[in-house]
């Protein structure tokens, strides 16, 4: 996997404003249009909230969150388990490790310092935008190391069973090397449809797999 670029212009961006008061909300708005985003505020209500989870876009959008308001539903966008759907900036007024520990839960990856100044908020968008696509790509690469983990052991156990068939190793490996590629699938993934496949062909979806090179479990 590629590692994501470093992004430096935010032409195009949208920055959903969540709970952030008029008098700030009017500034920032100027600010970050210079910045080339659209600002869109957002009451802070449960449902609204609720409905915009499932519209925010994580290649285009950006949540601005004021900390120092009470904002039910936000949890949605984040847990401290689980990446937010899109990166975070909070706006902070009264610094205190409580307020800051629940804003880093709800997924943020960089503060405003309210009083907004327009000097700050470019260096927010760049950590809180590029530490977010940096930490997706982390996640994105220890699940696909342990989708590749768990299909190892899979191919293990496929070209052990068919080596009590009679199979040296490499005959084995051999074997469901060209199965996968007829299959257009990995050999770990072939090999792990094939052990479901032992279990009933209807398991895995793709019917008899092993039927076209003749391997039986």
């Amino acid at each position: 996997m590629t590692p994501p670029r470093m992004l430096q212009n935010f032409n195009g961006n949208r920055a959903l404003m969540i709970a952030v008061p008029g008098a700030t909300a009017v500034p920032l708005c100027g600010m970050l249009a210079k910045l080339g985003l659209s600002a869109e505020p957002i009451e802070g209500k449960a449902e609204v909230l609720g409905a915009l989870a499932s519209q925010v876009n994580h290649e285009r959008d950006v949540l601005i969150v004021d900390g120092d308001a009470d904002v039910p539903g936000v949890g949605p966008f984040a847990t401290p388990s689980r990446l937010a759907m899109a990166p975070v900036i909070a706006l902070v007024g009264v610094e205190t490790p409580g307020r800051l520990r629940v804003l880093m839960g709800f997924g943020a990856t960089a503060f405003i310092r309210k009083p907004v100044q327009q000097s700050g908020v470019y260096s927010a968008l760049f950590l809180g935008i590029n530490g977010y696509r940096h930490r997706r790509f982390v996640d994105e690469l220890i699940a696909a190391q342990e989708q590749r983990r768990r299909g190892r052991r899979a191919l293990v156990k496929a070209i052990l069973k068919l080596m009590g068939q009679g199979l040296d190793d490499e005959a084995a490996y051999e074997l469901l090397r060209k199965a996968a590629m007829r299959s257009r699938l990995s050999v770990e993934a072939y090999s792990e449809a094939l052990l479901d496949d032992a279990n009933g062909p209807s398991r895995n979806g793709l019917g008899d797999i092993s039927a076209p090179l003749k391997i039986r479990f």
